[in-house]
């Protein structure tokens, strides 16, 4: 009788080694795709730092670039609300938008993308929005709400920032400009 013996079954060094490897790239390229949103600066920060400068700039190839750019962004979000927005923005550049225009759209890109800083942003406009008016509350709480978060930033030039507006009392001429200010402070950090 022949002996048998128990032959194990035979390995495959070759699969080994092209398919760990291939794992190993598959995980990387995987994490590499979860990671780079958190690392690249969002869209909604591009996009209102391109509002804040639209707003002064008077160099017409620099606005028609900015204009363009933020439309591309905007268009790019498929944000219904968004893009309903930018178009009553568009409409009122070319005989001069009011501040509450801009200060509207901020406030929505802030609401539906990701943007640092976003509820101070929201909060800012807020009292912006009802400072003198009747609505004590909502100023009151708009504006407690952006202290306590200024003071969470630990930001040095956002707070001196804060600080004038508030000497401002919602009477300084520049009153506007130092809101635009603070919300590009806000966005940068």
């Amino acid at each position: 009788m022949p002996e048998h013996k128990d032959e194990a079954p035979e390995s495959h060094p070759t699969a080994l080694r092209w398919i760990l490897p291939l794992l190993f790239i598959v995980l990387i390229v995987t994490l590499g795709y979860l990671i780079y949103p958190m690392l690249k600066p969002s869209q909604g920060s591009d996009i209102i730092m391109n509002i804040i400068n639209l707003r002064s700039e008077s160099d017409t190839l620099t606005r028609s670039e900015l204009v363009t750019q933020t439309d591309e962004m905007v268009r790019g979000t498929d944000d219904r609300a968004l893009i309903g927005q930018w178009t009553v923005l568009t409409q009122c550049m070319p005989t001069g938008c009011d501040d509450s225009e801009f200060f509207n759209f901020i406030a929505l890109i802030s609401q539906q993308l990701d943007v640092p800083n976003s509820v101070l942003i929201q909060n800012m406009i807020a009292t912006y929005k009802y400072w003198g008016t009747d609505e004590i509350v909502r100023f009151s709480k708009a504006m407690t709400t952006v202290t306590r978060s200024i003071e969470d930033t630990y930001s040095r030039s956002l707070e001196e920032k804060w600080k004038t507006i508030v000497s401002c009392d919602g009477t300084c001429p520049e009153e506007n400009d130092l809101f635009f200010q603070a919300i590009e402070i806000a966005v940068e950090l």
